[in-house]
């Protein structure tokens, strides 16, 4: 088996084991909803690898996640599309100038075009999602 697929099903497997674990003994579902909506910072991401790959310096799990994260910048910079399988794609969206409406004072303004960075996830993620919520 490569590194890489190795790599990626121990991910998989990380983040399975981490979502089975969300729900401890004696917490409410409002305690348990509360957990899912908190977003995940980049160093507790970080300290929840080098927890999982403890055979791994901390500073290179973070200098990693550092690269992959600052490389999917410069990809979307670049209006390249990103896509990772099981987990889902990033891509760009054009949206036109257009005449936009100040809701203060109903003055008519000028809004600029713009990108806006777009997600779909994959089928795997959706599929995984779904069953953790029934």
């Amino acid at each position: 088996m490569s590194s890489q697929k190795q790599f990626k099903d121990n991910l998989l497997t990380f983040i399975h084991r981490s979502s089975d674990s969300l729900v401890q003994p004696g917490k409410d579902f409002y305690e348990f909803n509360r957990q899912l909506v908190e977003p995940m910072t980049r160093s507790e991401l970080t300290k929840r690898l080098a927890g999982h790959f403890d055979y791994l310096p901390s500073d290179q799990i973070e200098t990693a996640v550092r690269s992959l994260f600052d490389r999917m910048v410069l990809s979307l910079q670049n209006g390249e599309r990103i896509e990772i399988r099981g987990f889902g794609g990033f891509s760009l969206n054009y949206h036109e100038p257009r005449a936009g409406r100040n809701p203060k004072t109903g003055e008519t303004v000028q809004l600029p075009a713009k990108f806006a960075i777009h997600f779909k996830p994959g089928k795997e993620l959706r599929e995984r999602v779904n069953a953790s919520q029934a």
